[in-house]
């Protein structure tokens, strides 16, 4: 679920997740968005600052995925992009409660983020989930 205003970075962000053989569903609201999460199961989903208008401290959509109980939440790639955003940074993923961190000026570089993301989170997490499943 990509939650971003339309333009090139919306685009750069669905081919990357393309490339990693994701479907690609779009929320243009905050309404539409609360919709399909509420109602649906979702691998992966991109949270542009952009999106709400508001800071991240007070986006609803951040604020719902946060608390959401973990044995859904532990299932979603949870991104966040913005302008003030350090990419990579793992700490900063991790004190705001997301797996990955972007910073907008580094949308070129998408694919090889993403790629090095989920690399890291997979390392980092598949012993964990393989242990919680048996």
């Amino acid at each position: 679920l990509i939650l971003m205003p339309d333009g090139e970075g919306r685009t750069a962000v669905a081919d990357a997740f393309k490339r990693l053989d994701y479907r690609i569903e779009y929320a243009e609201s905050l309404v539409e968005t609360m919709e399909k999460m509420v109602s649906g199961t979702f691998a992966g989903i991109v949270l542009h600052l952009g999106f709400e208008g508001v800071s991240l401290a007070e986006s609803r959509i951040h604020n719902y995925i946060k608390w959401l109980p973990m044995p859904k939440r532990r299932n979603i790639y949870y991104v966040v992009i913005g302008p003030d955003l350090q990419t990579l940074y793992d700490l900063e993923a991790l004190t705001l409660s997301v797996n990955l961190v972007i910073n907008e000026k580094d949308l070129n570089d998408i694919n090889k983020i993403l790629r090095k993301g989920i690399h890291d989170y997979e390392n980092l997490f598949n012993p964990f989930l393989e242990a919680m499943s048996k």
